[in-house]
């Protein structure tokens, strides 16, 4: 009977190992070698703890005694083995691949072999077809529902990547300073790291953090222990700061070319580039939302410009020096659309086709504001807001 018991066990705990690598991206091996030996000691346990309150006699109570302490310590050697695997969430193919693959383990365990020899072919024909599925990342422009904060992604013609920004820290207030102690309740880790690795995302070609707040870099430290980031695009006024002194010590940045932006330059970007507009070497605002970096990507069929969280002042700078690079499609609209930004003079050098506002319905700030909508209607613009789920274009 415990024989039969250990073998559910041990069944039950390789057949649910798929389902929680898809939807926690863990599975433990630990508990399926803590039940070889700690539910014979579960039972030895039970039926001491029936006779001891009838028979308190001193061999009972010292067997019942050094039972519970051989179990309590099985169970801290078996919590200590390395067979747990952590944040490595499976894509759907990838779990439904495991999960035959499990299927035809159980039934050889079993002895059901005329069942496992009538299974094998069709089931490692459908394992191999759903790990060899092909998975394209090209041409889109993705904006994620990240609360009140930034994180875009962009894959070119070629499938190269760039994340801009990496968004915030639930409960932390979107202007504070990044604080790296708070990182692991971050967005990133909770959230997109998931969608990341169903989708088969590994590396990064780029990572470009616009400015040093938290609701734009709350999850870069994610990023970086999480994927292979071939580069890292930060202003000059970034690497100055105070910000990210504390941060380079504690960042994984041996395998990372840090890209030091100090005035207006492009980025070969697949067949494309992307220009970087702002912050150039003549502007003298040292405010660090108006440092941000502002940029446009153009392909064939689209052009996007990312504003990061610039204000007023920058708009105007932009205005007087790079109107014609202004012009875009698609607008990601300047600091989650507070009134600071979006000024009546930029939207009218931009005049996007369509805005999207990047923050949660309902926000201590009131984004988006209201002024910032009405001038974007009087514009013609269609707008659209991440909090309606995550906005996808197609640029091919």
């Amino acid at each position: 009977i415990l024989a039969n018991y250990l073998l559910i066990s041990f069944v039950v705990g390789l057949g649910i190992a798929p389902l929680t690598l898809y939807y926690f991206g863990s599975a433990s091996l630990n508990g399926i070698i803590a039940n070889l030996l700690g539910l014979p000691l579960m039972t030895m346990l039970l039926v001491l703890s029936i006779i001891v309150p009838i028979l308190p006699l001193g061999i009972f109570v010292t067997a019942f005694q050094g039972f519970a302490d051989l179990w309590q310590y099985w169970l801290d050697f078996c919590a200590g083995l390395p067979l747990f695997l952590e944040a490595y969430w499976l894509s759907l193919a990838q779990a439904l691949a495991l999960g035959c693959g499990i299927f035809l383990f159980i039934l050889l365990i079993k002895g059901r072999f005329r069942l496992f020899f009538r299974a094998l072919i069709p089931l490692a024909a459908a394992i191999a077809i759903l790990l060899l599925l092909p998975v394209s990342h090209k041409d889109e422009v993705i904006f994620f529902n990240a609360g009140v904060a930034d994180c875009s992604l962009i894959f070119d013609d070629m499938g190269n990547s760039m994340m801009i920004d990496t968004g915030g820290i639930p409960g932390s207030r979107a202007e504070t300073d990044l604080s790296i102690e708070a990182t692991d309740e971050s967005w990133m880790k909770n959230k997109l790291l998931v969608w990341l690795a169903r989708n088969r995302i590994r590396r990064l070609d780029y990572l470009m953090i616009t400015h040093l707040h938290t609701d734009h870099a709350g999850g870069m430290t994610g990023v970086l222990s999480s994927l292979d980031v071939g580069n890292l695009i930060i202003s000059e006024h970034g690497l100055d700061s105070p910000i990210w002194e504390n941060l380079q010590t504690q960042l994984k940045l041996e395998d990372t070319n840090i890209i030091c932006v100090k005035d207006s330059t492009s980025i070969a970007f697949g067949n494309r580039r992307l220009k970087i507009l702002h912050p150039d070497s003549r502007y003298t605002d040292t405010d660090i939302n108006n440092q941000s970096i502002v940029c446009r990507y153009d392909t064939d069929e689209l052009s996007f410009l990312f504003t990061g969280d610039i204000e007023k002042e920058a708009e105007a700078w932009l205005v007087d020096h790079y109107p014609e690079e202004l012009k875009a499609d698609i607008l990601k609209v300047a600091h989650h659309g507070s009134r600071g930004s979006s000024s009546a003079v930029f939207l009218d050098a931009v005049k996007p086709i369509e805005a999207v506002f990047l923050c949660s319905k309902r926000n201590v700030y009131g984004f988006p504001h209201q002024e910032v909508i009405s001038r974007l209607n009087s514009l013609g613009t269609r707008l659209r807001f991440s909090y309606n789920g995550s906005i996808r274009y197609s640029t091919k």
